[in-house]
């Protein structure tokens, strides 16, 4: 099977099923029964497209790119919005982990949410989610993983307030949507800058031009995104969403808030970092600013909420607060790479 057909295929599966899930909602005919089928069978499919896909990537020499542009020439704007996805051993491992956890924690609600009268919004924002998701980690273009960045918070601010007659549920969603926005704008602005600098935001011209900047550009940049990974892995200072958005089915939190969106910051961190030093053939010792950066970040971040879960009593804010702490070590993990 072609390996552009089944990257692209396990994106848009999730993606269709929500739409026929929001489509079967709004003409009345969304009953459980088929609803819960159609979020079954699309993960299940999305995570062998993403088994088959790992599989394949791990005997890759090379990064797989596969591109269609069909808004680019029509606006007259060479290439800004080239709809390309980059498969290498990192997206490609992260879409598998993303699509396998997605599926068993989509099973899981079968039973959890099996009371729940808000099937249609929980399963089409799930589904939603997990295309949105997949699709940020297969993104080779920037303006395309920023799209689907915001695809994948929308859904978490969206799912946390899923029971919004709670006012405790409403306001978490509201806080999550207000602080990642810090992030988000950062991770915006360092887009921004990197077009303004190379003209172009495919991951292979970016790699290829980030050789040629001035260390000051690129760690600025780097840093910029950096401030997207905050937020959206709930780094200090950005941190102080994700324990109240415990307040969300339990399904939505294990999914979400511990297991995928979570890791969307780390996995910035490392494509930006392999973008730079391992395909751009940047020196480590010039990102020093952005490593250091973000070993600075992890690490306080991974001490102070461990010290934060031992002072809670909420047993899903001592998880939340955990998750903090090990997403920190991951930072850390990633800032650790030798300069010299």
């Amino acid at each position: 099977m072609d390996l552009g057909y089944v990257s692209w295929l396990s994106i848009m599966v999730p993606l269709i099923a929500s739409g026929a899930i929001f489509t079967l909602g709004a003409i009345g005919l969304a009953k459980r029964r088929i609803v819960e089928g159609l979020a079954v069978a699309s993960s299940l499919l999305g995570a062998a497209l993403a088994a088959y896909l790992a599989v394949k990537a791990g005997r890759l020499e090379s990064p797989r790119i596969f591109s269609v542009d069909l808004i680019s020439p029509a606006l007259g704007v060479g290439g800004l919005f080239n709809f390309q996805l980059f498969v290498d051993g990192l997206s490609a491992t992260m879409a598998f982990f993303v699509s396998a956890i997605s599926c068993a924690i989509v099973v899981y609600s079968l039973g959890y949410m099996a009371e729940d009268e808000s099937y249609v919004r929980y399963y089409g924002l799930i589904m939603l989610f997990i295309g949105s998701m997949v699709g940020l980690v297969l993104a080779g273009h920037l303006v395309l993983l920023y799209l689907f960045w915001e695809g994948v918070g929308l859904c978490s601010c969206l799912l946390i307030a899923h029971w919004c007659e709670r006012p405790e549920a409403a306001r978490a969603g509201v806080k999550a949507f207000v602080v990642t926005r810090f992030g988000d704008f950062a991770l915006l602005t360092a887009i921004a800058l990197l077009y303004l600098n190379v003209g172009s935001l495919d991951y292979p011209s970016v790699a290829q031009a980030m050789g040629t900047l001035s260390p000051s550009v690129l760690n600025s940049i780097l840093l910029l995104a950096l401030g997207g990974a905050i937020g959206k892995s709930a780094q200090v200072p950005l941190h102080i969403w994700l324990p109240d958005a415990m307040e969300g089915p339990t399904s939505v939190s294990a999914l979400i808030h511990a297991a995928t969106m979570v890791k969307a910051g780390v996995y910035m961190v490392a494509r930006m970092g392999t973008l730079a030093i391992q395909y751009g053939g940047v020196p480590a010792y010039v990102t020093s600013q952005f490593l250091n950066a973000v070993l600075l970040v992890g690490s306080i971040t991974a001490f102070l909420a461990a010290t934060m879960a031992l002072v809670a009593f909420d047993l899903k804010r001592v998880l939340a607060y955990s998750t903090i702490s090990q997403l920190g070590y991951m930072f850390a993990g990633l800032g650790l790479i030798p300069v010299s």
